[in-house]
């Protein structure tokens, strides 16, 4: 009886709730209907009373205008171009003015100009901006900030910038002017602090325009992409909108404080698609105390290039796993040489630090410093071995540059090869005498998918020595169609390991 009780009163109350909800929605819906009938009247429209949080975070952004707008700078630069009337190896160039060499003539100059943009760190006058601003230029004008309400600048203070270090690695630099007095310096935050979603502020000079603010979020921590060539930078994704001129200009929170360096965006237009990257503060702090001390930062240095283990590598030379680092050179007169380390070790540890990828060795090592000992066990033929050895500083990065090549067709690989002459190795700048340039790879082939790329030398394939086209097409004749071959290439003068899957078809 007291089980039926029970029952018969939880379904009084759930009828009682279900009817006070039909007649709750009732009596919305009938005044919605005869809202609808009523029509506006004519005149201005009553204003909207905003929330007074709404109200609140509408002035915190003000706020952070009128603080840090006037710690930002306007940068730009001059330098002088010179402009070869030939235009080998450039398509477009190509496709309007004909063959390349046909053309030719002595250089002309001009003078090219930027725009970016920077921010006040010291009241000294210590501005820091990105590297890319302000590479080989051959006067550097700053502008100094105004007021967030401002629109003209032509009472603006300008002064000569003096460069006092740069770090193209991280893509930093520090630029100090004298203006005679102290200048508003911005307050340096916390990036390991920031979390997804953290309101973020662009402040900048997008296309010349001084004094711009964009609001956004943080988008994501951590990015790294290949297309910015930067090993040492896990970049800040933010949606605030970036454009060109932005460069350089710093990152805020909503409490006014830097988080990064606005650096690059991602885009097929050259515009602003709402994904822009910034260098977190964190990293920026340090760079910049080094530069302005020492005008340089200093980094460990090994004196190896590597890869990164995948599948078919971890296949090749029997290991469980794809963790470490596979060694593709041994740079002459480097810690690396001098302790023995050789082509194909497999780095593990350094230093007690487990190795799982390239990225990682490049960070720890750097992080350890010139000078410093450190303890590295690499894999050889399957045993490990170990060596100890004394990093040295890494020096100055050293920029590609571009090729263009002749063709000859090897299509069931989707590659196209040429012997190596004495004009592709000039071009190429390459180390080896002999070997098959690589000088075209056709999208989805198994040459692309192995990341073959135009400009590679095959020196090896299936462990053998490639002297030619012809020595080339001999090796892979002999291996079986649907297995892998591990290929060894001279890429930009240095070895890389590749391993292609030969078609079955």
């Amino acid at each position: 009886m007291k089980n039926k009780s029970r029952i018969m009163f939880y379904a009084v109350l759930l009828i009682g709730i279900i009817s006070g909800i039909a007649a709750t929605t009732l009596w919305y819906n009938n005044s919605i209907l005869n809202a609808a009938e009523e029509p506006r009247a004519g005149g201005i429209v009553d204003t909207v009373k905003p929330a007074a949080a709404v109200v609140q975070l509408q002035d915190a952004f003000s706020d952070v205008a009128k603080n840090v707008m006037p710690c930002v700078v306007n940068i730009s630069t001059s330098k002088t171009v010179k402009l070869q009337n030939q235009f080998f190896g450039n398509d477009l160039f190509e496709r309007f003015f004909g063959e390349p060499g046909k053309h030719g003539g002595n250089p002309r100059e001009y003078k090219q100009q930027s725009l970016g943009s920077g921010f006040i760190v010291r009241p000294e006058g210590y501005i820091v901006t990105n590297y890319h601003v302000i590479e080989q230029a051959d006067e550097i004008i700053v502008k100094l900030g105004g007021a967030s309400d401002e629109t003209r600048d032509d009472d603006r203070e300008k002064y000569k910038a003096e460069v006092i270090g740069s770090d193209p690695d991280t893509d930093l630099a520090v630029l100090k002017i004298d203006a005679g007095r102290d200048l508003p310096a911005v307050p340096m935050g916390d990036s390991n602090a920031l979390r997804v979603g953290d309101w973020s502020i662009a402040i900048g000079n997008p296309f010349g325009l001084d004094n711009t603010l964009t609001v956004g979020v943080i988008s994501a921590k951590g990015r790294y992409t290949e297309s910015l060539h930067n090993p040492y930078v896990d970049y800040i994704q933010t949606d605030a909108a970036i454009n060109p001129g932005n460069s350089g200009g710093p990152l805020v929170n909503i409490e006014g404080e830097v988080i990064g360096v606005n650096t690059a965006i991602y885009s097929r237009t050259g515009g602003y698609m709402g994904v822009g990257f910034a260098i977190p503060v964190n990293i920026v702090k340090d760079i910049t105390d080094d530069l302005i001390e020492s005008g340089h930062k200093s980094r460990g240095y090994i004196g190896i290039t590597f890869q990164n283990i995948d599948k078919a590598l971890a296949k090749q030379y029997g290991l469980d796993n794809t963790d470490g680092v596979l060694i593709t050179n041994v740079l002459e007169d480097t810690p690396a040489e001098d302790a023995g380390l050789k082509q194909e070790d497999i780095v593990v540890e350094v230093d007690g630090h487990k190795i799982e990828y390239g990225r990682q060795l490049q960070k720890l090592v750097a992080k350890l410093g010139a000078g410093a000992k450190v303890k590295i066990k690499v894999i050889r033929n399957g045993k490990k071995k170990s060596f100890t050895l004394k990093l040295a500083e890494r020096p100055a990065s050293v920029a590609s540059k571009d090729k263009s090549f002749k063709k000859n067709k090897l299509p069931e690989l989707g590659l196209d090869l040429e012997n190596l002459t004495p004009e592709f190795r000039q071009q190429l700048e390459s180390k080896v005498d002999e070997g098959a340039v690589v000088t075209n790879v056709e999208p989805g082939s198994p040459a692309d998918d192995a990341n073959l790329l135009q400009g590679d030398i095959i020196v090896k394939a299936n462990r053998k020595k490639v002297s030619s086209v012809s020595d080339f097409y001999d090796i892979i004749s002999d291996v079986e169609k649907g297995e892998d071959v591990l290929i060894v290439v001279e890429r930009k003068g240095y070895n890389r390991f590749l391993v292609m899957n030969i078609p079955k078809d």
